[in-house]
């Protein structure tokens, strides 16, 4: 959930400062001082964790089922290729 503030009759999300606020941390912690980053964005942290593993298993059980299906590693291989290629074609546009 997120939690949405108001400031200048506009609005403001919490990972939106965080992000502004990213640059100045760095800085703070050049200089020798520890800091910890607690609430939201170390739940956002979290999540996007866990979601990078979920999909990371999503796929391995998708390649096996498709083997399964095939009965063949490199038909798999080929369809399961397509998914990076489509996200690199995606993103250079």
């Amino acid at each position: 959930m997120r939690s949405l503030r108001r400031v200048d009759n506009k609005r403001v999300i919490a990972s939106v400062v965080m992000e502004k606020l990213a640059p100045t941390l760095r800085e703070i912690e050049k200089s020798g001082v520890k800091v910890l980053i607690k609430g939201e964005a170390k739940e956002n942290q979290k999540t996007i964790r866990d979601m990078v593993k979920a999909g990371i298993i999503a796929i391995f059980l998708i390649f096996i089922t498709l083997v399964w299906m095939f009965n063949s590693i490199i038909q798999p291989l080929i369809i399961l290729s397509i998914i990076p290629l489509s996200l690199w074609e995606y993103c250079r546009n």
